[in-house]
């Protein structure tokens, strides 16, 4: 198992999340050459073939913010970058998700009032709206139709087993 491996965090990083917070075209041929290549370097040195990739900016925080347009649509581009990937969701409860943007934003040495974070145009803001699960699974079932599963955060403890079966039963 090949299980976030930093090469491949970083091309990540520099090709896909960058350019989807920039709003700028990605190519995602380029991307799963170089991704690629990463693989193969470690599947001949290891045989293994599983690759496990654990980032939250698979969906950048600021997606969320009142004035980018799109949310969850460049999660499709990721069919076209892995083969047949299976996707692994966890989403969290409106208001616990709401809270930890705004703490993450505040730790990072910014400070707005919460009610301006809400209300605010501006950046940095969040777009209340944008937190529709549905339109979330929607993507889902249409670009990873039974590839993906949907957890909610507040229970990842209950879900450990169940994460340890997806794995061995996509290894078989």
């Amino acid at each position: 198992i090949i299980f976030n491996d930093n090469k491949i965090l970083k091309i990540l990083k520099d090709e896909y999340i960058k350019k989807i917070i920039k709003n700028v075209f990605i190519d995602a041929s380029y991307l799963k050459k170089k991704i690629d290549e990463e693989v193969n370097k470690i599947s001949s040195e290891n045989n293994e073939k599983i690759l496990i990739i654990s980032d939250e900016n698979l969906i950048p925080d600021d997606l969320f913010y009142k004035n980018k347009k799109k949310l969850f649509d460049n999660l499709k581009i990721l069919n076209e970058i892995f083969y047949k990937p299976n996707i692994l969701i966890f989403i969290r409860e409106h208001k616990s998700f709401i809270k930890s943007l705004y703490n993450q934003f505040v730790n990072e040495g910014f400070y707005i009032p919460f009610h301006q974070y809400i209300e605010q145009s501006e950046e940095p803001n969040i777009d209340v709206a944008k937190l529709n699960y549905k339109k979330l699974i929607e993507i889902l079932e249409g670009s990873f139709k039974n590839r993906y599963y949907l957890f909610k955060h507040e229970n990842f403890d209950d879900n450990l087993n169940f994460l340890v079966e997806i794995f061995n039963s996509n290894n078989e």
